[in-house]
């Protein structure tokens, strides 16, 4: 029993600090859109995104946007 406390239970610490800091960093692959007609057309805003979050959906489309 002292082996088994000796070896599985750092290992399971350690294994628990890191994967509490992996969790952390989960916001940065977010695909929320940043306003409510991203949010209704979802992933498909790629295809109409013609106003001021057209940047964050499709980069290449800032081509197509019209100057106000």
């Amino acid at each position: 029993m002292t082996v088994f406390r000796l070896l599985i239970c750092p290992v399971l610490l350690f294994h628990l600090i890191f994967l509490s800091f992996a969790e952390s960093g989960r916001g940065a692959f977010s695909t929320s859109g940043g306003g409510a007609r991203d949010r209704i057309f979802g992933e498909s805003f790629v295809a109409v995104a013609d106003d001021a979050n057209a940047m964050r959906w499709n980069p290449a489309g800032i081509t197509l946007l019209q100057q106000a």
